[in-house]
């Protein structure tokens, strides 16, 4: 599951964050931004698309690492 809270936790960027669906876990965590109104889209080959608030991010499903990202304030 992919969520977008924004912000940070334990120091770490986790403005986009995904949990395991069986217990919850954190699997990873990603983004140094503010939470946005849209919700995460999935492209093709397991990438991410997410609209914070500052900026347009596109991620490795798999991992949360940031493979590009454009200012776009929403």
């Amino acid at each position: 599951m992919i969520l977008t809270p924004g912000g940070e936790k334990d120091g770490q960027p986790a403005g986009v964050v995904a949990l395991d669906l069986q217990d919850g876990r954190l699997i990873w965590q990603s983004v140094a931004d503010e939470a946005g109104y849209a919700s995460p889209l999935s492209l093709p080959g397991g990438r991410l698309l997410c609209w914070m608030r500052n900026e347009l991010w596109v991620l490795e499903g798999a991992t949360g690492a940031v493979l590009a990202s454009r200012p776009l304030r929403s």
